[in-house]
């Protein structure tokens, strides 16, 4: 992702350990940007990161330096919830969640409830997408699959890790939902 950033949206992107505090940093101009992104939290998050700070570069934020931590990025702001949809239908788009559900036979039903094969799939667009918790769910949401207050109820539920091991027999050399779908 970082080297796709800037090759095609004139942004410099600099991954480096940055402690707690801070989860990433836009500066930018009308011509170029540069966007650092903490590499201290997990990989899901630090790909949202990214894909928020270059949100901000993109829907021309009209502030030089934006410094934020999670909080920030997550507050009720139009701005930051304009940049947070970008960066979630730039990681996980609505289509790939459909047709992923689809293909491994996961319904609402199944994703509200939480049983064995909701994990499952929630987990499989975690690592196929290389996404958190909080974006699957957000996208999920967005493909009309969970409401607001079902995903805020699962959040509280579920923990990634364990969303990540119960999806670990669907990663294989089997075609994905991209394979698929594609020789239907």
């Amino acid at each position: 992702l970082p080297a796709l950033v800037e090759m095609h949206f004139a942004a410099d992107v600099a991954l480096s350990p940055l402690g707690e505090g801070s989860d990433g940093l836009c500066a930018h101009d009308s011509e170029a940007a540069l966007l650092v992104i903490n590499t201290d939290y997990p990989f899901g998050r630090t790909r949202f990161t990214l894909a928020h700070e270059l949100g901000h570069h993109l829907l021309s934020d009209p502030r030089d330096v934006i410094e934020e931590q999670l909080g920030d990025m997550f507050a009720t702001s139009y701005v930051e919830r304009r940049v947070n949809s970008f960066a979630g239908h730039l990681l996980l788009p609505v289509k790939a969640v459909s047709t992923t559900l689809a293909w491994l036979g996961c319904d609402s039903d199944d994703l509200c409830t939480a049983n064995a094969h909701g994990r499952a799939a929630l987990g499989y667009l975690m690592l196929r997408y290389g996404v958190s918790l909080p974006c699957a769910l957000s996208q999920i949401v967005e493909a009309g699959f969970l409401t607001v207050k079902a995903k805020t109820d699962l959040a509280d539920e579920l923990r990634a890790g364990a969303l990540v091991r119960a999806a670990q027999h669907l990663l294989s050399e089997c075609p994905g939902p991209e394979k698929t779908t594609h020789e239907q």
